[in-house]
């Protein structure tokens, strides 16, 4: 028998319930029958609930296997698995953990709020009426680059996209060079994309009492962007060089943990860390509820972390979303293959 190579297992469970795999197989040469092939899913009870398998012959071509179910809200794990008829016997490839989130109605209600701003990228392009592309006063002189910050971004059309009921950003490698970081030295630009409600005429701010959420993919897992170094995706607000409230930071180096971060007034920051909800690749839902003497951070749907500082009584701040990129000084570069960060919709409840 042929060692069979597992590329890649994506997981996404759409807003109806419905959770969809998509599984890269090969074999490494040669070929092997597979009766079935499929993706195997347990509950920590070690219930199973496998999706539907397919007769198929691997070669060395890459093979796209998918499949489709309703699982009830949990944690699970799952992993690709054949069986091979010669020798009577189930091989297993990469196990992972799988997250099925509660279903929301989008926009539905939060916390008892009604929505007050809502996209869920259904319809291509990217709504420029709600969203800035690439244009952030975060960045000198609104981008395209900020060395300062420690980032080797290089704000480049196309590099967001609405595709599938997603917004999709993508990092490349832009074959140049850039300067400016605080240690000095020039290093290896790369493209990526930008979001802000910041710098469009409707020019949506969140406000004291908001409560801002997004659900996003996680750069990485296996596959072509399996490592994604030196991803940083971003939710966080931002307003005249302050406002600056961090919904979640990551970085794959730290697989397993989220940053939280309120910057205004003395400030503070936490680390979340769950590995079960947190991973590279994993779609994981996170929103922060904007209280006057507390930022409470949820995760999941559930609060996780609240600090004791808030945003005062008059806040009003920009959202932001993007895909920043490392420039090796607290995080590693990246460096290889593109690879992507995606995000199922961004909301605010008032």
């Amino acid at each position: 028998m042929t060692d069979v190579i597992q590329d890649s297992l994506d997981v996404y469970t759409d807003t109806s319930g419905v959770t969809h795999v998509k599984m890269n197989v090969r074999c490494a040469a040669g070929s092997v029958a597979c009766s079935p092939l499929t993706v195997a899913v347990r509950d920590y009870s070690g219930g199973s609930h496998d999706f539907t398998g397919t007769n198929v012959t691997l070669t060395t071509a890459e093979y796209e296997y998918t499949a489709s179910q309703t699982l009830a809200a949990g944690n699970y794990y799952m992993w690709g698995t054949y069986y091979y008829t010669p020798q009577a016997t189930w091989y297993n490839l990469f196990r992972q953990p799988l997250v099925v989130p509660s279903v929301y109605t989008h926009p539905g209600t939060r916390l008892g709020k009604s929505n007050a701003f809502f996209d869920d990228f259904t319809t291509p392009p990217i709504d420029t009426t709600k969203w800035a592309i690439n244009n952030t006063s975060s960045y000198p002189s609104n981008g395209p680059d900020n060395p300062g910050d420690h980032k080797v971004d290089y704000f480049h059309t196309g590099n967001v996209v609405s595709s599938g009921g997603r917004a999709v950003f993508t990092a490349e490698d832009a074959g140049f060079t850039i300067s400016g970081f605080p240690q000095g030295g020039s290093l290896e630009a790369w493209y990526t994309a930008f979001l802000s409600t910041e710098n469009v005429t409707s020019g949506f701010q969140v406000q004291t009492g908001d409560y801002l959420e997004a659900r996003v993919k996680l750069p990485g897992g296996k596959g072509s962007d399996s490592d994604a170094a030196g991803a940083w995706p971003a939710l966080w607000t931002w307003k005249s060089g302050n406002g600056e409230v961090d919904v979640f930071e990551y970085h794959p180096d730290n697989p397993n943990l989220l940053e939280f971060g309120n910057h205004l007034g003395v400030g503070s920051s936490y680390y979340y860390t769950n590995a079960q909800d947190i991973y590279p690749g994993a779609w994981v839902t996170i929103g922060a509820l904007m209280g006057s003497t507390a930022v409470t951070w949820y995760v999941n749907g559930s609060s996780v972390h609240a600090d004791t500082v808030g945003v005062g009584s008059g806040f009003s701040s920009y959202i932001n979303l993007n895909l920043s990129l490392s420039d090796g000084f607290y995080h590693p570069q990246p460096s290889g293959a593109p690879f992507t960060f995606e995000a199922d919709y961004v909301g605010v409840w008032r």
